[in-house]
């Protein structure tokens, strides 16, 4: 099989890990007087290890997905990934797998909001589309096959 990015561009990974707001979040994690929220940093450590299906680094390594780029808004969670390249034939695998961790991690109660940043992608509309539309979200995880992939990249097991 030949690589659409043979060479993606890696970055360092933690760096957000060091801000205030990332501190603060932490030390209130662990004192159960605090009120502990969900929030986009707690989004971004449930997909930050996902392995893109085409290389065998993370969402993260590959800049994919970012904290910036989670917001969520009371039970609304919103997250916008970037593929590697604008005609990345696994985007639509990436878009699935995020939303697939996050309904299996959070609570039912959520609403789980996937897109690829705009103008990152030329099927961006098409993609952004089918993240949304439920039944075929739930029409591609019976797909034995895709299945697999996400599996994949959700656990890093084969």
């Amino acid at each position: 099989m030949q690589l659409e990015n043979p060479k993606p561009q890696i970055f360092q990974t933690g760096n957000f890990e060091f801000t205030q707001q990332y501190i603060k979040r932490k030390q209130q994690e662990y004192d159960p007087d605090v009120e502990d929220p969900i929030d986009e940093y707690e989004i971004f450590d449930l997909v930050k290890s996902i392995k893109d299906p085409e290389h065998s680094f993370t969402l993260e390594q590959l800049n994919i997905v970012n904290p910036s780029d989670i917001s969520i808004q009371g039970n609304r969670v919103m997250v916008y990934f970037t593929p590697t390249i604008p005609h990345c034939s696994m985007a639509q695998t990436i878009g699935l797998t995020l939303k697939i961790k996050l309904m299996r991690s959070l609570p039912k109660n959520y609403k789980i909001y996937v897109e690829i940043k705009q103008n990152m992608h030329i099927k961006e509309v098409e993609l952004n589309k089918l993240f949304q539309d439920k039944e075929r979200v739930l029409a591609a995880i019976e797909n034995q096959q895709l299945l697999k992939i996400i599996n994949f990249g959700i656990q890093g097991l084969r």
